[in-house]
């Protein structure tokens, strides 16, 4: 894992594409409709500006597979994130006017929520684009007129027709793949508590939590956990990285298999704020540790929360019993 600060909401996320505030008003859009052989196909990001030209500035290289039945993938790599492949959702918007033409498709790139591009299809000679332009607004001050800070420009441009990974597999072949919505769920995991679960005891109080703090880091490009525990009963602390973990999607939710053990992502609470649990055995009977979702967390950032998590665990501990 890196060690360097991230952002907590990751770029790799596609999320800068999608800087969605209160200070971002209403989009732009070149149009031309046209009939979805022209629409569909393999797309690269050729232009990114917001105060500056974020494609040269943060080296990205970014490809998009766009099909007619709502699926697709992005390819993505930048200065800081390494080469992987995920799947999207697209939906398509027809022309008011013209039967079978499309004016828009909006495209979820594994958030939970769509980002609306204009489709821009010539008649003739050049390929299709699909674009969208954004203002974003300075922050309000009392008595102080309006005024735009800077704008949001995206534009793909259609490189190839291909609904498959053919075209890009030249350049991102050997980037590992992820399934749709899974990058948004990597990052770090606080141990929230302990509850009950479908076998826990029949007659069953659920029991203290066990640990002093207990934290999961996953990287799912990097396939590889990272987890942080110190356990009360002994109060060893634990620091230990895994590598080749299994990310798998079933039953609407992702499980993770990390050396042995099982934690599965619990997707259906809500699209913003979802739990990890795993299965344990406490005072002999089997329960359910929940963990919180605390988005992109540093190494620093986590030893700094582990260190503040044992001061709350001395301060609180009757020393009379030792």
């Amino acid at each position: 894992m890196k060690n360097s600060i991230r952002r907590l909401i990751s770029f790799t996320m596609v999320l800068a594409l999608l800087i969605l505030s209160a200070a971002v008003l209403n989009s732009c859009y070149v149009i031309k409709s046209g009939k979805m052989n022209k629409i569909e196909g393999t797309y690269k990001l050729t232009s990114y500006l917001g105060k500056g030209d974020n494609i040269e500035e943060r080296s990205i290289v970014m490809y998009m597979v766009i099909c007619a039945d709502g699926t697709g993938y992005y390819a993505y790599r930048d200065n800081t994130e390494t080469s992987y492949i995920s799947e999207l959702r697209c939906r398509f918007i027809q022309d008011t006017e013209q039967a079978g033409f499309y004016s828009y498709v909006e495209i979820d790139f594994g958030t939970g929520t769509y980002e609306k591009f204009g489709i821009n299809a010539p008649t003739w000679g050049k390929s299709t684009n699909l674009n969208f332009q954004k203002p974003v607004w300075k922050p309000i001050e009392w008595g102080e007129p309006l005024e735009i800070d800077y704008n949001i420009s995206v534009d793909f441009l259609r490189v190839d027709n291909a609904t498959d990974l053919s075209y890009i597999t030249e350049e991102f072949g050997k980037a590992p793949s992820l399934p749709y919505g899974a990058k948004k769920y990597d990052g770090t995991y606080k141990l929230e508590g302990v509850f009950l679960n479908d076998k826990s005891p029949d007659v069953a109080t659920v029991p203290d939590n066990p640990y002093v703090y207990y934290y999961v880091t996953f990287d799912f490009v990097d396939r590889t956990a990272q987890i942080y525990n110190m356990s009360k009963s002994n109060e060893i602390t634990s620091t230990v990285r895994i590598s080749d973990i299994a990310l798998l999607y079933e039953n609407g939710n992702y499980r993770i298999d990390v050396g042995g053990k099982s934690y599965v992502i619990n997707t259906l609470n809500s699209t913003l704020s979802y739990s990890l649990d795993i299965e344990e055995n406490i005072d002999d009977g089997c329960y359910t540790l929940r963990f919180h979702h605390w988005g992109d967390m540093s190494k620093e950032q986590i030893l700094d929360s582990i260190e503040s998590d044992v001061s709350n665990y001395l301060a609180t501990k009757d020393f009379s019993k030792d």
